[in-house]
């Protein structure tokens, strides 16, 4: 709540909220609270990507906003890599905050993490609705090469309705091949 009242407020006093914050930026919890509250310090932000590294927040309210304050690929980068979907689990909303920082590059930090061992059937289908709403053939393909899975599938069908020029040439390209992708993208053509 307190996020999108400073989000709404006129420059000054944003500016003026801006400043205040900055002298409660002493401690780790702290730093990442006030780098949630105002992401546009981009450079806060990445500092406490840095300093936590791969090790981020074992606090599950931290850890999301952490992820919330990023709004960059190399900001993910410095907390290892990935946004934890192995282990820890990620709220739709803060996979949305994520997309629409981060923008279509987020689609291949999805894709890494999809690639782990512990990913729970939720995770997938929460990272397939994701994908599927994500401009750009980065994420057309990761949900091509899925196509085998069935929450892929159903994130593809609404991915080529949302993005139809992308999804005839994917999927024709995707149709060519002999594996049981290339099966789904004849069907969805």
């Amino acid at each position: 709540r307190v996020r999108a009242l400073l989000a709404a407020a006129d420059e000054p006093a944003y500016r003026e909220t801006v400043a205040a914050l900055a002298g409660c930026r002493d401690g780790a919890r702290r730093r990442v609270v006030v780098s949630y509250l105002v992401p546009t310090e981009a450079g806060w932000a990445a500092e406490c990507a840095e300093r936590s590294g791969p090790n981020s927040p074992q606090n599950a309210a931290l850890h999301s906003m952490l992820l919330c304050s990023l709004g960059s690929p190399e900001q993910i980068a410095l907390i290892g890599g990935g946004i934890g979907l192995q282990w820890r689990g990620v709220p739709m909303d803060v996979a949305a905050t994520l997309a629409e920082g981060v923008g279509p590059a987020f689609a291949p930090l999805l894709g890494r993490d999809l690639k782990g061992r512990y990913v729970g059937t939720d995770a997938v289908k929460q990272v397939m609705n994701v994908l599927s709403q994500l401009p750009g053939d980065e994420a057309f393909g990761i949900l091509l090469e899925h196509a085998d899975d069935k929450h892929a599938r159903t994130a593809l069908s609404a991915a080529a309705r949302r993005f139809p020029v992308r999804a005839l040439r994917m999927l024709a390209e995707a149709s060519l091949g002999e594996d049981g992708g290339a099966a789904v993208a004849r069907q969805l053509l």
